[in-house]
């Protein structure tokens, strides 16, 4: 993710300005429908590994590959993560799709505000490789704990820049959004693998990261109707703190072991 933010955003500028944004959304659409054909014609079955159950879950439903989804939407594990993938992705989409046009309305030159944009992009990259080393050695939970208040400081301090707009503070800013953003996906990804291994873990992950789909929709989408009515970003800051905190205190309800 990181490291396609770094690729895509210089790219998309650049065709922008050699075509216009009309056909530049044409070529993205078209990149992404050959993307989608390529990823229709892998051989899936020769890379799928034949796995046994192994879960609570999985030993309940033998092994039967229908419905083991169903058996993981009775449990309350899946709907804990299920909401932290909502609530994070709302906490950050709260934020990132205005991102540049925060920074801009503040007072910073519209090239520092992309340039922030793509180094906060490149840091997810070194923020998601290292969660997963880290909560092996430190603990998950205590990891993802770090992660949402480095997150929520980031919030904060770009919350700051409203009022003193100056250089370091951005920095200060961007350096922990950047290295908490996508920490959280590794972490979930672990304990849904360790919860619900087995047959159906594609089918079930996959429901569960909807999460993250409909979390951005309605940050991204709540994030214009606070500017629409307040004519600032003060409040979806506001909005988003709460929900790094919910977040986090999600993460501590989860038995790390647990199939309930």
């Amino acid at each position: 993710m990181g490291a396609g933010v770094i690729l895509c955003v210089p790219v998309t500028n650049q065709l922008i300005e050699l075509l216009g944004w009309r056909e530049t959304y044409r070529v993205l659409g078209l990149i992404l429908c050959a993307l989608a054909v390529i990823v229709f014609v892998l051989p899936w079955r020769k890379l799928q590994a034949d796995t046994t159950p192994q879960s609570e879950v999985g030993r309940f439903l033998g092994g039967r590959k229908d419905g083991h989804l169903r058996a993981a939407l009775q449990t309350k594990t899946f709907w804990l993560l299920f909401m932290i993938m909502f609530i994070t992705a709302a906490a950050m989409y709260l934020v990132g799709p205005q991102l540049v046009a925060y920074l801009v309305s503040v007072g910073f030159d519209s090239t520092v505000a992309s340039l922030a944009f793509s180094i906060n992009g490149f840091l997810t990259v070194f923020g998601i490789a290292g969660t997963g080393w880290l909560a092996n050695h430190f603990g998950m939970k205590r990891v993802a704990t770090v992660s949402y208040a480095m997150t929520i400081t980031a919030f904060i301090l770009l919350a700051c820049l409203s009022v003193t707009p100056v250089m370091v503070l951005l920095v200060l800013a961007i350096l922990p959004l950047g290295l908490s953003q996508g920490a959280r996906g590794p972490i979930v990804s672990v304990l849904v693998s360790r919860t619900f291994s087995g047959y159906g873990l594609g089918a079930i992950y996959g429901a569960m990261t909807m999460g993250v789909g409909l979390g951005g929709m309605s940050g991204a989408w709540l994030s214009g109707v606070f500017y629409d009515v307040t004519g600032g970003y003060i409040l979806s800051y506001s909005v988003s703190v709460f929900c790094a905190l919910l977040g986090v205190g999600l993460f501590w309800l989860i038995r790390e072991s647990s199939n309930e």
